[in-house]
């Protein structure tokens, strides 16, 4: 997982490893960046070394918690997912390339798609410049799946507009998993104590296992708000943890996945 460069795209920005780390802004889009427009967006150091991974913000990837009506064979589980995930998507469901993670609660899961158009076209235009791209998957889900990071936890990561909430067990089991919107107050700002006891502090109170609290910031706009968000949180978790991160999305899940 950490033998090759990484870029990140983000509905605006590009970011990348090689060479000591690159950006670039890419124009604004409500969704995934167009295939060609990331493309012609690259330098021609990605070109250099053959091997890529991709890294999305996990939004991009429309996680979703599905409960099948019935229990399926492992073969049956992709298509049971994707005739409850169809609904969800912008997309038709036979054009949806969909991951899934088994949660606790018995014939409980949680999916990550994208369209497969832009995932094939994405792998194709990497090839036809001789770059092998060997994975895609989302910032935070990437370290859920990949990574010992998150286990015996409730892990909190933060994006721009939202935050992805996973309890974990000590063997590695997802227990729970929720992506909410951010509440952000009438100047724009992170609304701290709304965050803190009116989404998290329920599923944190009521936790007697004594997993640690851990917060994982990937947005560098929201940095000024951890201290008072930490604050807020040991009122009621004396357990919180908040790793020392800097710099762009990327330079921070390196910095979280070089501790494993």
């Amino acid at each position: 997982m950490t033998d090759h460069p990484w870029i990140y795209l983000s509905p605006t920005e590009c970011h990348g490893s090689h060479d000591g780390g690159w950006k670039q802004s890419l124009e604004p889009a409500t969704d995934l960046p167009a295939t060609s427009l990331v493309m012609d967006n690259l330098p021609a150091k990605v070109f250099e070394t053959h091997r890529v991974g991709i890294l999305l913000m996990d939004d991009l990837l429309h996680p979703l918690r599905l409960k099948l009506d019935q229990p399926a064979k492992p073969a049956e589980l992709k298509p049971f997912l994707s005739w409850k995930l169809k609904r969800y998507l912008s997309y038709p469901i036979d054009k949806a390339e969909i991951r899934f993670m088994p949660l606790e609660e018995e014939h409980n899961y949680v999916t990550f798609s994208l369209p497969r158009p832009w995932v094939d076209g994405l792998f194709q235009a990497l090839k036809t410049k001789g770059v092998h791209c060997g994975y895609i998957g989302g910032l935070f889900s990437t370290l859920l799946e990949k990574t010992r990071l998150c286990w015996n936890s409730f892990s909190i990561a933060f994006f721009d507009q939202i935050y992805l909430f996973a309890e974990v067990a000590p063997n590695g089991k997802l227990l729970q998993f929720r992506t909410r919107r951010l509440p952000f107050g009438h100047d724009g700002s992170l609304d701290v104590a709304t965050l803190a006891h009116s989404d998290l502090e329920a599923f944190l109170r009521a936790d007697k296992t004594g997993k640690k609290v851990q917060v994982l910031n990937f947005s560098p706009d929201l940095q000024p708000h951890l201290a008072a968000l930490q604050r807020e949180l040991n009122q009621f978790r004396k357990d919180v943890v908040v790793p020392q991160l800097a710099g762009p999305a990327l330079d921070r899940f390196i910095t979280l996945m070089g501790t494993q």
